[in-house]
């Protein structure tokens, strides 16, 4: 099992420094991010407290650590790129003394762990010029732990720097987000994903394109739906919703039993059926906007013809109200709600 103190890098990423214009960044799609970062740590008045926030799997916590890089390294602009310097590989690897990455356990971060963060910040740095803390999953942190590390924020000392990292930002107190400077994280283009994808030499153009019509901007996300079961889950479910079929109440049955087992695959049904369904409105209404699964472009026209703008519309309706019904957390199984909502569509579409 490995170690929480000693994360491996993600293959995925090259680790290269962002100071040279001939050099290509490790945070692909986050340049204007990484530059803004360069000139708190070349002003050397950096803020005590930030907020790095966005989807999941965007490259928040690696942004923040080379920002550590970048404050702490000697040379910042002297080497090729930040594996070739200790202290940076170090920073990196999480191994160095002046970095302490704090992480969810059972997913959640409780005052001990904060007690721990606070008494690691008392002590001045070892080796560098600032102390970094970068909470991950910030948002994890429970009441309690939030309160114990605002006294921290208020009155921060000299040459320490906390980095809060979440994706769900509105889920941290309001005093303890007003006492940090945010940095906004946005999706990832599917052009980024697609040159990040691309180290995958394994990967089919089938799982390529599920990657991107599921990742919703994050490369974490694309390289979990590349997985060859979510791949075919994400094709039973377009084939059985809107393809013609013979028993089609049966199968849309069966795919309802499969997908309510769990939260994560009804979660992921809804997406695919939203995505698509989307898909084919934006061609009803001859929209220029880039289609989500333009793999399946033959299907969507297909069911464009077949189908009235009005009919789309109530069949993406069904799968909202689904989403809305499940998020409620009222006394309905799942099950019971994809199947009422797939038998809907079924009368409403006409199949193509």
């Amino acid at each position: 099992m490995r170690s929480r103190n000693h994360p491996t890098l993600a293959p995925i990423f090259n680790p290269t420094s962002v100071l040279s214009q001939n050099q290509m960044s490790s945070l692909l799609g986050h340049e204007k991010i990484l530059e803004l970062l360069k000139r708190y740590a070349t002003d050397n008045r950096p803020a005590h407290a930030y907020l790095f926030s966005g989807r999941q799997g965007v490259g928040k916590k690696r942004a923040a650590l080379e920002f550590a890089c970048m404050i702490n390294c000697p040379d910042f602009s002297a080497h090729d790129t930040l594996t070739s310097c200790n202290t940076c590989r170090r920073i990196l690897c999480n191994t160095h003394p002046d970095i302490h990455i704090e992480q969810p356990e059972r997913n959640l971060i409780r005052i001990d762990a904060i007690r721990k963060i606070i008494s690691f910040i008392k002590y001045p740095p070892i080796e560098t010029s600032y102390r970094f803390v970068i909470i991950d999953d910030a948002h994890l942190m429970n009441r309690s732990a939030q309160n114990a590390l605002l006294k921290t924020l208020e009155e921060p000392p000299a040459n320490r720097i906390i980095i809060l990292v979440t994706s769900q930002p509105s889920s941290l107190l309001q005093t303890v987000r007003s006492r940090l400077r945010r940095i906004s994280f946005g999706p990832l283009s599917d052009e980024h994903l697609e040159k990040l994808l691309s180290n995958s030499k394994d990967m089919s153009p089938e799982a390529l394109n599920a990657a991107l019509a599921m990742a919703s901007g994050s490369i974490e996300r694309a390289l979990s739906k590349a997985a060859p079961k979510n791949v075919e889950f994400r094709r039973r479910v377009i084939s059985t919703l809107f393809e013609k079929m013979d028993r089609a109440y049966f199968h849309l049955v069966e795919l309802s039993a499969e997908a309510g087992t769990e939260r994560v695959a009804t979660d992921d049904l809804l997406e695919i059926a939203a995505g698509f369904l989307r898909d084919v409105i934006v061609t009803k209404l001859d929209s220029k906007a880039p289609l989500i699964n333009a793999d399946y472009e033959a299907l969507i026209k297909r069911l464009v013809s077949a189908n009235s703008l009005n009919r789309l519309m109530m069949a993406y309706d069904e799968i909202l109200k689904a989403s809305d019904r499940l998020d409620l957390d009222i006394n309905l199984g799942k099950n019971l709600v994809l199947d009422v909502t797939f038998l809907k569509i079924e009368g409403i579409l006409k199949r193509a």
